[in-house]
């Protein structure tokens, strides 16, 4: 999963993925926006999922 920023237990994260698929309950993010977050995030930062 390329940009992988784990936020939850078991495995769940944000990171780049197609938009056409399924998800397996992580955040599947367009390329940019993979990008983007994996620089801005760190580890401790609170996430909210709307």
């Amino acid at each position: 999963m390329p940009y992988s920023v784990f936020f939850a237990d078991g495995g769940i994260a944000f990171h780049e993925g197609r938009q056409d698929t399924p998800s397996a309950g992580c955040v599947k993010l367009l390329h940019d926006d993979a990008v983007a977050w994996f620089g801005h995030l760190a580890v401790g930062d609170e996430v909210q999922i709307t």
